[in-house]
């Protein structure tokens, strides 16, 4: 008896799968967040390019009869220039959120989510008050006021569904970026 002991307890036979039937359930875990967690940072990279695109759009739209009449042509264009990357098809300016996911940057995202603040007389931000978070001036000018356009959205990421393994719920990735108007 003592001698089938001592074999049993020096034979490594299945040990191999022992070891991987415990740490197998960790490796997949930590594999499928690093996915999940490097898809949050290209979603927010897609929003973070197309809400760039329409702000610096915003800053140049130009109002005359050859090229946009007015400011809500320039809002609707930049709005389907953050969501599908085109500002329209040809000179009408479809809207391009009712685009297939696969037309749109992000899938889901439509031009409703897209927030802009631009007017051509309004708002105007004082020039002492176009500083950023840490009080640094952000645009300089000879003049009282600086206009400025402000695209933004908020959008809900709700991932590939390990979030919801996990027990979190969806994501808000919050995405803004202003430019200094020169177009109009």
């Amino acid at each position: 008896m003592r001698s089938q002991l001592e074999r049993f307890r020096q034979d490594q036979a299945g040990a191999v799968i022992v070891e991987t039937a415990l740490i197998l359930p960790l490796m997949i875990t930590l594999s499928a967040g690093v996915f999940e967690f490097s898809n949050a940072i290209y979603t927010r990279l897609l929003l973070e390019a197309g809400v760039t695109d329409a702000a610096r759009y915003m800053a140049r739209c130009v109002h005359d009869d050859t090229v946009l009449s007015d400011v809500s042509d320039c809002k609707t264009a930049a709005r389907n220039l953050a969501v599908c990357g085109t500002v329209g098809a040809g000179s009408d300016l479809n809207d391009c959120g009712t685009a297939t996911d696969g037309q749109l940057r992000v899938a889901g995202l439509n031009t409703g989510d897209i927030d802009i603040v631009a007017e051509p007389t309004s708002p105007y931000l004082p020039h002492e008050d176009a500083v950023d978070s840490t009080g640094a001036q952000i645009y300089q000018s000879t003049t009282d006021h600086v206009s400025i356009a402000k695209v933004s959205v908020t959008y809900s990421y709700s991932g590939t569904g390990l979030l919801g393994v996990l027990g979190f719920g969806p994501l808000t990735l919050r995405v803004s970026h202003q430019e200094r108007v020169i177009g109009w």
